[in-house]
């Protein structure tokens, strides 16, 4: 069923302010290590090709590439009958240009429209059968600043805005409005008043009433209600981490990245961490509950930048560089780790 939204300029006078105080506080002090070895499905030593996203969605890997001309490629889950279908780079109503993945939870044995947000501003869903992909623009709408992290319900569009001071997350309804959620406040000092110092990752369970915040640039991750109530604050680790900040913004040569991406099923939330300078170590993915209970941690052994889950939290699959050239797509098996 086709999600229709009307999206209008970001005014500062229909802000409405929403979160709490006194929430719940945890720190994961010893995780629980589960570790991984992967296996390469598929290998792709093109230079002119750069995969930034990946999803699985209604039994198909869909890859995203910021590079080729190729924006949008198709392969079945299993990735044994080549390639099923793909999108050509065009700025035309029914093509593609700079498109994203929402973010949303697909439910277990439920059909999912695919959408995507092309530069910002254009919704655009995504047909496919077995062997062919087409693309129609869902409603043309005015951009509404400098988003990302779109996820879609059946009420409201949920969003996450680059330069909002302590802003987590926003949340739009065509009848109310927009409105602003506020970072867990013990997060202000810690967060530096910087440009892209509240970069974050957003996740929505529509179905479990919740909304799950992780940050780029310090240890932490916060549960939400629907409406932007807190719920709970966790942070990774006894120590806070602090990004550092030269003229203003943040220094990211020497900034450790934490969070740098993070994936949501029915069951479970899996935050991909990194815990280095440039993304070079292996990768952790923390995972919890939806009440935020910390389950455990999926030592992998590779440093992954995207990666997705299927609904039934069996597969894990991510994108990493090879070594050699190019990228690859690997996947574990989840099933003896949760």
């Amino acid at each position: 069923m086709e999600k229709k939204f009307i999206i209008v300029t970001l005014l500062v006078g229909l802000l409405i302010s929403c979160g709490k105080n006194g929430t719940d506080f945890e720190t994961i002090q010893k995780e629980k290590i589960a570790p991984l070895s992967a296996q390469t499905i598929l290998t792709y030593k093109v230079d002119s090709s750069y995969f930034y996203d990946i999803q699985l969605i209604n039994g198909h890997i869909f890859l995203l590439d910021d590079q080729n001309d190729t924006v949008l490629r198709m392969y079945n889950a299993s990735f044994d009958s080549g390639l099923q279908g793909y999108i050509i780079r065009s700025r035309e109503r029914e093509g593609l240009w700079a498109p994203a993945f929402t973010k949303e939870v697909q439910l277990p044995n439920q059909e999912k429209s695919i959408i995507l947000v092309d530069q910002s501003y254009r919704f655009k869903e995504i047909f496919h059968t077995k062997d062919s992909i087409a693309c129609k623009q869902i409603q043309v709408n005015k951009e509404i600043g400098s988003s990302y992290n779109f996820n879609l319900t059946d009420t409201f569009l949920y969003a996450s805005s680059r330069f909002t001071g302590n802003k987590a997350f926003f949340y739009y309804q065509l009848d109310s409005g927009f409105y602003n959620v506020y970072q867990d406040t013990r997060l202000d000092t810690i967060l530096p008043h910087a440009d892209y110092a509240g970069t974050n990752n957003l996740c929505v369970n529509e179905a479990g009433n919740r909304v799950a915040v992780s940050y780029r640039y310090t240890n932490y991750l916060s549960f939400y209600e629907l409406d932007g109530d807190l719920l709970k604050t966790i942070r990774i680790g006894n120590q806070n981490i602090k990004a550092t900040v030269k003229q203003n913004e943040i220094n990211t040569p020497v900034s450790t990245k934490c969070f740098i991406d993070m994936y949501g099923t029915a069951k479970y939330l899996y935050c991909a961490y990194s815990g280095s300078l440039d993304f070079s170590t292996n990768t952790k993915i923390h995972v919890f509950n939806w009440k935020g209970k910390y389950i455990k941690t999926l030592q992998l052994d590779s440093p992954i930048r995207k990666f997705c889950v299927d609904p039934n939290d069996q597969r894990l699959i991510a994108i990493i560089r090879d070594p050699n050239k190019g990228q690859r797509i690997i996947q574990y098996n989840l099933d003896a780790s949760l």
